[in-house]
């Protein structure tokens, strides 16, 4: 077991992961430590997001009307997704409080970022909202956040690329400091148009970002500007990370994760671990890997689903270490672990894959 977490910390599922300039491993997960922070080795070195992480649950209802549990004293409603910029700070995106922290990279907030764009760096008004949810934007009303999904930080400028999200259809550009430059989309499924913009990354050229567009199952490149560049046909494409891996080559590429299928066809018997190998393989449950242009030229996992070593559960991130080391977080509770009988169990939701020589 590569990742060693500690008796009483509980991941529930990691939603999101990334990887700083150190090789250090951040986690951003769903269970009574919000971010947990490995070393390359797998050992966990600091943590932060709950400073009562043994004082029991609470019943809450997910955005889906599945009742579930959250730890009492989470700074964190529901954690989606992290980003680590070009200075190792830590961006963070809580869907359901439509709130967006920067922290260092102990953990000491920086600056958050709420709906209708309002920038805090008051540390005490910061510590007095944590764990609370902001009132979103009307539905699909383009203004920021309603439950927003990712950010993407330009590695020379520090501008911020917002995708907006799960009740929008937008992608907000924003200067480092918060203050909006434009706002770009609308739902739909034409070039421009997105259903479920979920992730977002700097292009490797850095002229562009990627936008995954989940439910058009897609990934969409656009310039900085917003102005539409091209597609990329992916099912349900998840997420995005940019880098090099161990193919002899240096030179960067794309890594798109993508889910499975949600038709009952494709299913098979059901949700139960033993039933997954009847789901239609090939069909999604795997890590792509891109090169700039698109062209796809490898994929890691298996055919179906299941908690095999080879396997993915539901993939939700994806990142890439200096090494070409592949990490990949799902979340594999909400998706499958709460169906599981005679009752609902944690499941694998977090994964190395090691790089490899490519001789």
């Amino acid at each position: 077991m590569h990742f060693k977490v500690p008796h009483g910390i509980f991941l529930h599922e990691a939603t999101s992961v990334a990887v700083n300039s150190k090789d250090e491993v951040f986690v951003f997960n769903r269970g009574n430590m919000p971010v947990l922070v490995f070393d390359p080795e797998g050992n966990l070195i600091r943590h932060w997001g709950n400073k009562t992480p043994y004082d029991g649950t609470k019943v809450v209802m997910d955005p889906y009307g599945n009742k579930g549990a959250r730890w009492l004293g989470t700074e964190y409603v529901r954690p989606h997704s992290v980003c680590i910029d070009k200075d190792d700070n830590i961006w963070l995106v809580d869907d359901m409080a439509n709130m967006l922290t920067k922290c260092d990279p102990y953990g000491k907030p920086i600056m958050t970022i709420a709906p209708e764009g309002i920038v805090c760096t008051d540390p005490e008004i910061i510590a007095g909202t944590a764990g609370q949810t902001c009132k979103p934007a009307t539905t699909q009303g383009g203004k920021m956040f309603n439950r927003p999904t990712d950010i993407a930080v330009h590695p020379e400028t520090g501008d911020l690329f917002i995708t907006d999200g799960y009740g929008n259809s937008r992608v907000h550009h924003l200067t480092a400091e918060g203050k909006h430059i434009h706002s770009w989309g609308k739902c739909g499924t034409d070039p421009g148009q997105f259903n479920i913009p979920h992730n977002i990354a700097m292009h490797p050229d850095n002229d562009k970002v990627i936008v995954i567009d989940r439910e058009n199952s897609r990934a969409q490149l656009f310039k900085l500007d917003g102005t539409f560049v091209e597609l990329w046909p992916i099912h349900r494409a998840v997420s995005v990370a940019c880098g090099t891996i161990n193919d002899g080559t240096g030179e960067p590429k794309v890594l798109i994760a993508e889910q499975g299928s949600t038709s009952r066809v494709q299913k098979g018997d059901g949700y139960q671990i033993s039933d997954l190998a009847s789901w239609t393989p090939n069909i999604g449950h795997r890590i792509g890997i891109y090169t700039p242009s698109g062209e796809r030229i490898a994929a890691i996992g298996a055919s179906t689903p299941g908690e095999r070593p080879d396997q993915f559960n539901w993939l939700h991130s994806v990142a890439v270490n200096s090494k070409g080391d592949i990490y990949a977080a799902e979340v594999s509770f909400c998706e499958c672990g709460r169906l599981q009988e005679p009752h609902a169990r944690e499941l694998v939701s977090l994964r190395k894959w090691r790089a490899v020589d490519s001789a």
